[in-house]
């Protein structure tokens, strides 16, 4: 796994470093990610999204980091120095520094500060992993890749925002032996965007689908991947698992 340097964090989202003063009531990302280097976690992954109106200046901006352990365990941070956007804690698990899953997700209240809610989400990691290995040891047959595909393509993006055709994402080239694999796979392209679009009431077809690349788009594709999978342990009675999901709202 390669690991972001400081440097890297600064030129990827500035919003990583330490807040302005006057936001020092705030859950400070860099404060969060110095907490989680001393239980073996370091930054693989950061994304920025655009300042805004609530927070009109790169250091406020609404950012998404990613941290792993060496044995691919991860730890994310969904945060925004502003009082008007809810933070998020993720634990998941990392296939490569771009691709990452969400298993579970908790609000991060920012008066409360983030020790708390860093020992919720650390608690699913025994049953995640359980989850994670009967999804490995899931060989689909092909109406079931249907199926997740058809699940994916219906959660994965954020509410109104184009939806790719689900036959796509269930293309031989695409699916995998396993269901983790699939996933990932799917994950994947997903995020590299150039997906046909789904059907609409529109006459002329739309244009291929953009990239994922925004911090909330991104927590909420992540997180999502996981729960279809979950979804299709119980649909074809493999196990039942639960764990709470990211909510843009």
């Amino acid at each position: 796994m390669q690991y972001l340097t400081a440097t890297d964090l600064r030129k990827i989202a500035p919003a990583t470093q330490k807040m302005p003063q006057s936001d020092e009531n705030l859950v400070s990302t860099k404060a969060f990610l110095r907490r989680i280097d001393k239980l073996g976690f370091q930054p693989i992954f950061a994304a920025q999204g655009t300042p805004h109106t609530d927070a009109d200046e790169p250091l406020k901006s609404r950012h998404l980091t990613v941290a792993s352990n060496d044995d691919g365990f991860a730890i994310a941070i969904l945060n925004s120095h502003s009082i008007w956007r809810r933070a998020w804690i993720g634990v998941g698990f990392c296939l490569t520094n771009r691709l990452f899953m969400i298993g579970a997700a908790v609000p991060l209240p920012r008066w409360r500060g983030f020790d708390e809610p860093l020992e919720t989400a650390l608690s699913y990691k025994e049953s995640l992993t359980e989850a994670k290995r009967v999804l490995e040891g899931w060989q689909l047959e092909d109406h079931q890749c249907r199926w997740l595909a058809k699940q994916f393509a219906t959660s994965a993006w954020l509410k109104g925002h184009k939806q790719p055709l689900p036959k796509a994402l269930s293309d031989p080239s695409i699916a995998s032996g396993s269901a983790y694999g699939f996933l990932h796979l799917m994950l994947k392209v997903s995020r590299e965007g150039g997906l046909p679009p789904a059907p609409t009431d529109r006459v002329v077809p739309g244009r291929k689908l953009k990239p994922i690349i925004a911090p909330d788009a991104l927590m909420h594709a992540a997180s999502q991947t996981f729960q279809v999978g979950l979804r299709g342990l119980i649909k074809y009675k493999l196990g039942t698992y639960a764990f709470p999901a990211f909510n843009s709202r």
